[in-house]
């Protein structure tokens, strides 16, 4: 457990190294480009290749670990062959996807963002074009590094980012004067290859002990076919899952221009939290979900209400901060350079409404690890589907009344949809046994958090009102600390389990 611990803490911290200096980048492209038609332009192409590889990533991620993990302690030779063998059949999709886009990169930018014209439309379909390789390059990287997760190796994505931000952050500091937004462009496509090549070389020095013979053949239909059936309902769940976020792109880009910059940088805003905590912890403790599931259901019961009620806590309090200072976080980190007011006006609307949502995200992270491990990988796949359904229905529907501000609160509404019908089903089929407990733990966090909400808000509209935004942040900061460590035995936290024993 102590190494489980030291794993998680070092990950967390390398995790909030590269996840901040993502979010530095952003705040740079901020500051140089601003809000306008180019940033609309870039993000959209950003988020189509993030869509695709995403997808990829997610499923090699959740479809290794189960494949190789076990069988690599008794038989490495046999698994890293094996592995390499499946690797050239992902890269080569990998390539083919990458060529696809660059060839044709109108037809993706119609599907997904067809509300797009004049300027925006010019700029994106170039920005695509070229970033199109960087859907081959992350996907090398994310092959490797999820041969070594399943090696229980975690701290390489990190390290990957890591690299990958800072290559980023230079090309701008050092060449945005003379090239300007290109120096974006070509900082993301040389930092996913300083990425997958560190991938490569981590790779290689972990495996390079054992004698691997190639073989003549170069794929393995049979473990191809292996490997695509344990990970089809992963894939098209992922797939699902990413056209989600991206359906509100594709609404956004009928209004007014900014609103895609809006939800982008609002989006960010409130991933930061998730990517640092939520998604890095429940991905480290997935394997040992899995093993608890087949050896012992108590342990496995136990194992995910304590996930919950832990992630909550750390997630709780930064929800009251984002949606109590939306406007003075927005200002706070973006409004400078070339930024505008209507900007900071946009993104902090759109942030209030995304921040809602982070209560049930947490919830739903470890619901749906919790169908992988029990290897019920349709239902997430089936209730993606129908949060997509919800979520773009409700994207048409209140974005015509509140515009972008719309489009943030129906992702909120699906994601709230998702999370219950995730627990009711995994209830109904037997998996889960503790779903009373769950919805208790629910209950005691809503009410905590409605009575921070109270606290907090009055305080910054009596005593804290003439307080500048960045002490108005601290004093915030302050009395949720003091709430949260004042009632962390009513919700049944032990502080000193978040201490590390050496």
């Amino acid at each position: 457990m102590a190494k489980l611990k030291i794993t998680l803490i070092v990950v967390l911290i390398l995790s909030l190294g590269s996840k901040g200096l993502g979010f530095f980048r952003d705040i740079l492209i901020t500051n140089y480009v601003g809000f306008n038609e180019k940033t609309d332009a870039i993000f959209v192409a950003i988020s189509i290749c993030t869509l695709l590889f995403s997808i990829f990533n997610t499923t090699i991620r959740t479809t290794f670990a189960p494949m190789f993990s076990a069988n690599f302690l008794q038989d490495p030779i046999t698994v890293i062959r094996e592995y390499k063998e499946i690797r050239r059949f992902l890269i080569l999709v990998m390539f083919v996807t990458s060529l696809l886009v660059f060839f044709f990169p109108g037809i993706f930018i119609k599907i997904i963002t067809p509300g797009l014209s004049g300027e925006t439309l010019t700029y994106a379909l170039i920005f695509l074009k070229y970033l199109s390789f960087i859907i081959f390059l992350y996907g090398v990287f994310f092959i490797s590094t999820g041969f070594l997760q399943s090696m229980n190796i975690f701290q390489t994505v990190e390290y990957g980012n890591l690299f990958n931000n800072m290559v980023i952050v230079t090309f701008i500091f050092l060449f945005y004067k003379h090239m300007g937004i290109n120096s974006v462009i070509f900082g993301l496509l040389f930092g996913a290859f300083i990425q997958a090549l560190y991938g490569q070389l981590r790779l290689h020095k972990r495996i390079k002990r054992y004698k691997v013979k190639n073989e003549k053949n170069l794929f393995n239909y049979h473990k191809i076919k292996q490997f695509i059936k344990n990970s089809q309902y992963i894939l098209f769940g992922s797939m699902v899952s990413q056209l989600t976020v991206l359906s509100d792109k594709f609404v956004a880009s009928f209004l007014n221009q900014g609103s895609i910059t809006a939800l982008h940088y609002s989006n960010v805003l409130k991933n930061l939290p998730l990517n640092i905590i939520v998604l890095v912890v429940t991905n480290i403790l997935f394997t040992n979900l899995s093993i608890y599931y087949v050896k012992n259901k108590e342990k496995f019961n136990f194992f995910i209400t304590e996930q919950i009620k832990y992630l909550l806590f750390l997630i709780s309090p930064i929800f009251i901060m984002m949606f109590v200072y939306s406007e003075e976080i927005v200002r706070l980190l973006y409004f400078r350079g070339a930024f505008t007011e209507r900007g900071v006006e946009m993104t902090s609307q759109a942030l209030m409404a995304y921040s809602a949502g982070l209560f049930f995200i947490v919830i739903k992270e470890v619901l749906t690890k919790v169908c992988y491990a029990a290897k019920n990988t349709k239902l997430p796949l089936l209730v993606s589907i129908l949060s997509l359904i919800i979520n773009l229905v409700f994207n048409f529907i209140l974005s015509y009344y509140f515009y972008h501000i719309g489009i943030a609160i129906a992702t909120t509404i699906s994601v709230i949809i998702n999370c219950f019908v995730l627990l009711y089903y995994l209830n109904k089929f037997n998996v889960i046994e503790n779903v009373k407990l769950i919805l208790v733990i629910t209950f005691k966090y809503s009410l905590m958090l409605l009575i921070s909400l109270v606290s907090i808000y009055s305080l910054k509209n009596s005593i804290f009102i003439n307080f500048s935004d960045r002490l108005n942040i601290l004093f915030g900061l302050g009395m949720i600390f003091i709430i949260y460590i004042s009632f962390h035995k009513k919700l049944g936290i032990d502080l000193k389990l978040l201490r590390v024993k050496r």
